[in-house]
C-alpha cells in the first residue's frame, strides 16, 4: 500500500512540476515578438478578405503547427467562410458590392470527449483604401499613418492565445483544449458566428470559453475579467489564479460578458460558461496609432499566466458547473442621444435609455415599467450618456436579490420612481 501511494504521489507531483514549467514558458519577451510581427506595417493591419489579413492567418496556422497541435479534420488549421464587403475603400455609404473570404484559424490538443476552447480574433481595421466598418481616423496628426496596426486589438490577445497554445502543447490535458484565432471579428464577429455553427467540438460539449481581447494597457484598478458568474465555482478560480500569478484585477460576475461586442458571445449565448479577459477601451482603439510600444507586456504575462491557470483547472476538473445565464430586467432598449438629453433638461454627461418593449413576465414588467419610458436611473445611480446600457447591466449585477430597488423613469412629461425586485 506505501508503495501504491509514494507512486501517485510522485506521479502528481512530476505533473505539477510539468504544469509549472509550461506557465513559466509564457514570457513577456515572446508575448512582444508575436505582437511585433502581428503589428508589423508588414501585415497591413489584418484586415479580413485582404492579402495582408491570409498572412496574418498563416503566421497563427504555422505557429499551431510548430507546437503540434492537430489540425481540423480535413488536414488545415484554417477554417476558411465567407462573408460581405464593400468594394469602395473609405466610403460606407454604397451596396455591398462583392464577397470576401476569410478564415479562422484552430488548432486542437485532444484530450476527453469534453472540451475547452480559448480565442481570440486576429483580424483588425487594415490600411487606407480598404473598407473596414469600425476604423477610426481622429488621430492623424498624432502619430498616425496610413496602417492600423491594431498592436493592442488585439494582436496582444492573439499573442497570448499563441504562447497558451505552445504552453499547453508540453502536457496531455483530461479535457480537449481548442485554440481558434478567429477572423472577421471587426466585421460583426463573423468568425466566431462561423465556428459557433461549425466547432471543432460541440458546444454542449464545451465547459468553457476564454476570450482574450485587447490585454496589452494597463487598466485602471487592474486587469479586468469578465464572466465570473457564468458558471457555478468560476470566480473563485479566477481570483485564485490571479492571486497566484500576482495580477490585480477587477472581477465581473458578467460584466461585458453580455455584450455584443466580442467573439465570447455565440458561446455566452448557446449556454457557454464564458469569460472575457478585456483591459477596456482607450484613446487609440481602432486608431492608427495603437502601436506595438504602448503596450504593458510585464502585465500580459501575468495576465497569460492567469489565464492558462484558469484554462488548466478547467480543463482537469471532475466536475462540470453549471452555467448560469446573466440576471435581466427584461427590456429592448436604445440609448438616446445629446439633443434628447437636451430636451429631457437632465444634467450634462447624464443619458438614458428608451425603452422599445417590455418582455413579459419579466422583473421590468412586474415594476410596472411601459414601453416609450426613458429609464433615467437605478439603484440611485444616474445613467451617463455614453454607453448607458452597459452601466445599466453593471447596476442590476450588482443589485441583491428579494429586495425592492429604486427606477427613476421619465414617462409623459414627469418624472417617477418604480419599484423593481430580482428574486
Amino acid at each position: 500500500m506505501n508503495g501504491i501511494v509514494t507512486a501517485f504521489l510522485f506521479i502528481f507531483s512530476a505533473a505539477q512540476d510539468d504544469a509549472a514549467k509550461a506557465r513559466e514558458s509564457i514570457r513577456a519577451d515572446d508575448l512582444k515578438a508575436h505582437v511585433q510581427a502581428l503589428a508589423s506595417d508588414e501585415m497591413g493591419g489584418r484586415n479580413a478578405g485582404t492579402p495582408e489579413g491570409e498572412k496574418a492567418a498563416q503566421y497563427v496556422a504555422e505557429r499551431f503547427k510548430e507546437y503540434g497541435l492537430r489540425p481540423l479534420a480535413d488536414g488545415t488549421y484554417l477554417q476558411p467562410f465567407d462573408f460581405a464587403v464593400r468594394n469602395d475603400g473609405e466610403r460606407k455609404t454604397t451596396l455591398l458590392a462583392r464577397r470576401g473570404r476569410t478564415a479562422n484559424v484552430v488548432g486542437i490538443l485532444p484530450g476527453g470527449d469534453e472540451a475547452v476552447v480559448v480565442g481570440a480574433h486576429y483580424d483588425h481595421c487594415g490600411k487606407r483604401g480598404q473598407w473596414n466598418p469600425g476604423r477610426r481616423n481622429k488621430k492623424k496628426e498624432q502619430g498616425g499613418d496610413d496602417v492600423w496596426n491594431g498592436a493592442d486589438d488585439n494582436a496582444s490577445g492573439t499573442a497570448a492565445l499563441l504562447e497558451l497554445a505552445q504552453a499547453f502543447s508540453a502536457l496531455k490535458p483530461r479535457r480537449t483544449i481548442v485554440f481558434v484565432a478567429f477572423g472577421a471579428e471587426e466585421h460583426g464577429l463573423l468568425g466566431s458566428e462561423w465556428y459557433s455553427r461549425n466547432p471543432a467540438a460541440a458546444l454542449d460539449r464545451t465547459v468553457l470559453m476564454v476570450n482574450l481581447d485587447m490585454i496589452g494597457r494597463d487598466a485602471e484598478g487592474g486587469a479586468g475579467i469578465h464572466g465570473a458568474g457564468t458558471a457555478e465555482g468560476l470566480r473563485a478560480r479566477v481570483e485564485e489564479a490571479a492571486k497566484e500569478s500576482e495580477l490585480a484585477v477587477r472581477v465581473f460576475d458578467f460584466g461585458d460578458i453580455r455584450e455584443p461586442d466580442s467573439d465570447h458571445m455565440w458561446f455566452f449565448m448557446a449556454g457557454v460558461p464564458s469569460l472575457l479577459f478585456f483591459n477596456g477601451l482607450h484613446e487609440d482603439y481602432h486608431e492608427s496609432t495603437d502601436h506595438a510600444d504602448k503596450l504593458n507586456y510585464g502585465s500580459m504575462e501575468k495576465i497569460s499566466r492567469t489565464a492558462f491557470r484558469v484554462l488548466l483547472a478547467s480543463s482537469e476538473a471532475a466536475d462540470r458547473p453549471a452555467f448560469r445565464p446573466a440576471r435581466r430586467l427584461g427590456i429592448v432598449d436604445t440609448p438616446i442621444g445629446e439633443r434628447d438629453a437636451e430636451n429631457l433638461r437632465l444634467p450634462k454627461g447624464a443619458g438614458a435609455l428608451f425603452v422599445l418593449d417590455v418582455l413579459e413576465g419579466s422583473a421590468a414588467a412586474s415594476a410596472g415599467l411601459q414601453k416609450e419610458d426613458f429609464i433615467l436611473a437605478f439603484n440611485g445611480t444616474a445613467l451617463p450618456l455614453h454607453d448607458p446600457r452597459r452601466e445599466l447591466h453593471r447596476l442590476v449585477d450588482a443589485a441583491p436579490a428579494g429586495k425592492e430597488l429604486p427606477m427613476v423613469v421619465f414617462r409623459a412629461n414627469k418624472r417617477m420612481e418604480l419599484k423593481v425586485e430580482f428574486k
